[in-house]
């Protein structure tokens, strides 16, 4: 369970005032080849690529949800192939 877990909050410093937690994400990540889901906890990719390093959004409603991904990914990947964060990031879409 991750109630007690303090996960860093990312709000956007853009005039826009994002409706979407997908639109926040793209406005802060604005180089990500993608970003898939919907929801405030955002997994943060960087993949290793023939053209280069590429960064994909995974966005989840739920905080366990990602970091089951997270480890998912952690333990079946090999770690020159993906880059992936110490801690996921929580959005803040503004009213």
């Amino acid at each position: 369970m991750l109630a007690a877990l303090a996960l860093p909050r990312h709000e956007a410093h853009c005039p826009a005032r994002h409706q979407t937690y997908a639109a926040l994400a793209g406005c802060v990540w604005d180089e990500a080849a993608e970003v898939s889901g919907e929801g405030p906890f955002a997994l943060v990719i960087e993949h290793w690529a023939e053209s280069g390093i590429r960064t994909l959004v995974m966005l989840w409603t739920w905080a366990d949800d990602a970091l089951d991904a997270k480890n998912l990914i952690n333990a079946t990947t090999v770690a020159t192939i993906f880059r992936l964060p110490d801690n996921l990031i929580q959005l803040a879409v503004r009213d």
